[in-house]
């Protein structure tokens, strides 16, 4: 016997038809259920999504304050070294001050005759002597013997000392030399 759910009378047209609406009606839930689904997380994930956002933007304000209060720091340090080389060169002015020839105007003599195979790596000065102390080192003795002379030659040096040990070696010399500065205050 045949059950009557298999039996069917409808024309087969009309069987294709609704066999057709049956399966649109499932895609169209399944479509319906998955778009709900999408909606939901969305919905869900809107609280993240905005936590994320500003706290985003709350670090890139920080970050750019943080820069300005860095430069702005640098500035502050920058400006306190100044003031105090400022502070430092003005009393060296007072202090150090050589009437006719000045610290400076020696020191400038001495580089300008060093000859190019010399290169000074230390000066000293000391103020009650005016005793000034130089390091370097000379490529050739020729050249160190050179710088010695045009030192030796300077109207406003004397006393110059030169260790017998600048002159031994041929090439690669490291020296020291150490003179006085005599001015019209200190002759």
């Amino acid at each position: 016997m045949i059950s009557t759910h298999s039996l069917n009378l409808l024309p087969p047209q009309d069987r294709k038809r609704i066999g057709h609406k049956r399966l649109i009606r499932f895609f169209a839930l399944c479509n319906g259920s998955i778009a709900a689904l999408f909606a939901t997380g969305i919905v869900l994930l809107l609280p993240t999504y905005f936590f994320l956002f500003f706290q985003n933007r709350g670090a890139i304000e920080l970050l750019a304050a943080r820069r300005e209060a860095t430069e702005s720091e640098q500035a502050r340090d920058a400006e306190a070294r100044i003031q105090q080389t400022n502070t430092t060169l003005g009393r060296l002015q007072t202090d150090y001050n050589l009437t006719q020839r000045s610290l400076t105007t020696s020191m400038t003599d001495i580089v300008a005759k060093a000859p190019p195979g010399i290169t000074l790596t230390f000066f000293s000065f000391e103020k009650e002597t005016n005793r000034v102390l130089l390091r370097g080192n000379a490529t050739t003795r020729n050249d160190l013997l050179q710088f010695i002379s045009a030192i030796r030659n300077h109207p406003s040096f004397r006393e110059i000392e030169s260790p017998v040990e600048n002159i031994l070696k041929e090439r690669n010399i490291s020296f020291i030399l150490s003179f006085t500065i005599h001015n019209e205050q200190n002759p």
